[in-house]
């Protein structure tokens, strides 16, 4: 069976059994299709054979019965819903890998929390060392600013982000962290980015 049919969910043992039926009454088959104690996808390929050798006739019709073609035309997979069917795959695929970024992403956080309690507690045993401010990422503050702001420039963000750290201010790391984040938010629908603005979606 070189033809592509639609999923064997949406064919109908129903409306498969009596189309075989009405086959097997045409006297067209060299031998009547059974269908006792055969599975539907069995059913289908002894259906979509049988229909295949019956013959055309001299101006090229099909000399079988009409509403059995009409029933076969209807198993056949059309352009529609194989594009539909490919789109569903990829959607799972992608689905799949924001899944596995985000699961990653809240484990990279995790153990930085976890990290940074660490830090804290060392930092409660010595009380003679100065307590330090909670510096923000990068990455932190792209989407502090992105956040707040709703829509704006990718220079905008940039200097914004740079004037917000709480370090050495370094253009090219900033320009970088920023690209990453923008990057990421788009994989997961959060923003879109087109001609170099930022919007919140």
């Amino acid at each position: 069976m070189s033809v592509r049919l639609i999923e064997m969910k949406k064919i109908k043992f129903k409306e498969l059994a009596e189309e075989i039926k009405r086959l097997n009454d045409s006297g067209l088959l060299k031998k009547e299709i059974k269908t006792v104690g055969k599975t539907k996808e069995v059913l289908v390929d002894l259906f979509v054979e049988a229909v295949q050798s019956i013959p055309d006739d001299v101006d090229g019709d099909w000399t079988g019965p009409e509403e059995t073609a009409e029933y076969y035309m209807s198993l056949l997979e059309t352009d529609a819903e194989k594009i539909e069917n490919e789109w569903s795959i990829k959607e799972e695929n992608i689905e799949e890998k924001e899944s596995i970024k985000e699961e990653n992403i809240e484990e990279k956080e995790s153990i930085k929390e976890e990290n940074t309690e660490e830090k804290e507690s060392i930092k409660e045993e010595k009380p003679q060392y100065k307590e330090k401010r909670k510096r923000k990422g990068r990455w932190e503050l792209t989407g502090f600013v992105i956040k707040n702001e709703r829509e704006i420039s990718f220079e905008d963000l940039v200097e914004k982000v740079d004037s917000l750290y709480d370090g050495r201010s370094n253009k090219s790391s900033t320009i970088s962290a920023v690209s990453t984040a923008i990057s990421v938010l788009v994989g997961f629908g959060v923003v879109v980015y087109e001609e170099k603005i930022v919007k919140v979606v």
